[in-house]
């Protein structure tokens, strides 16, 4: 399904975006029904293999697992590759497996061991759980963040009804409620496995939008930057037209053109991987800056 917005990536909630959204843009969902957002449109790519309550019922899963197997498998995606599989073909999958593993330790299998490859379905299913976990581990940041603003909201009333800082001097076990507290520590993925996941479910030549400067960075040392071109620019007038007010005339948007693979600076797929992850062949543009302009 074509779309005429722009897309922003990697953030899957638009409370996390650098900036307040521009008009003409949205945030993907990860295919999770009856999802509130905060003032910013949402884009459902139709393409998700999994229904709301599939995709509802394998994030519990992989959570479950997560408590068992530490945060570094929430962070680098690797639930996304150890949880069953909702498709008819598990079992095949799985009993595929189970004959090579069986081989590889005996020299015999009681079952024939067809080869195992990966189709285009098993990686869209990896896609799909990989942007649910990237979108609960944002969730669980904005709970973290609420509860510290609530905590800091608590601290100051506190201090209002206790009066003048001078009084701390005679009470030191409440002088630390004057320190700033340290910004919360959190897990997120990279950024190149959200993109990745989420070009996976958009049609070739989507237009994206980051302002993470880590990625503008990257992008530019490969060269890969250019000004944006008028067709482009045709393509999402509503979106393109909020950077073009006259106040944010030097703010520098540029732009990214090309397959997948180059902008996230992987090397050229192979055969074989070209047919399992078709999209990493195909082109898309990412516009980005090294700030937002609000």
């Amino acid at each position: 399904m074509k779309t005429d917005k722009l897309i922003c990536v990697p953030e899957l909630h638009g409370e996390l975006f650098p900036c307040p959204a521009p008009a003409g843009t949205a945030f993907i969902n990860p295919g999770l029904a009856g999802q509130k957002t905060a003032g910013y449109e949402t884009f459902t790519p139709v393409t998700l293999p999994y229904s709301p309550a599939e995709a509802a019922s394998v994030l519990r899963e992989m959570l479950e697992l997560g408590s068992t197997l530490g945060p570094k498998m929430l962070k680098d995606g690797s639930l996304a590759m150890q949880t069953r599989e909702l498709d008819p073909e598990r079992a095949a999958r799985r009993d595929e497996k189970n004959a090579l593993a069986e081989f590889a330790a005996s020299g015999t299998t009681s079952a024939p061991a067809a080869r195992i490859t990966k189709t285009v379905a098993d990686n869209l299913y990896t896609c799909q759980k990989v942007l649910l976990l990237a979108w609960e581990l944002e969730r669980n940041l904005l709970e973290i963040r609420a509860t510290e603003n609530a905590l800091a909201e608590k601290d100051r009333m506190l201090l209002a009804a206790l009066g003048s800082s001078a009084e701390f001097d005679e009470a030191p076990e409440l002088a630390g409620m004057q320190q700033p507290r340290e910004d919360s520590v959190h897990i997120s993925m990279p950024w190149k496995q959200v993109l990745e996941a989420a070009a996976a479910f958009l049609p070739e030549e989507t237009a994206m939008l980051s302002f993470r400067p880590e990625i503008y960075e990257e992008l530019e040392e490969n060269g890969l930057l250019k000004p944006l071109d008028n067709a482009l620019k045709s393509s999402i007038p509503a979106a393109i037209a909020e950077f073009e007010r006259p106040e944010l005339a030097g703010f520098g948007l540029r732009c990214c053109t090309a397959p997948l693979w180059k902008m996230l600076g992987y090397s050229a797929p192979d055969e074989r991987l070209a047919v399992e992850k078709p999209w990493l062949g195909q082109t898309y543009h990412l516009l980005v800056a090294t700030s937002c302009p609000c």
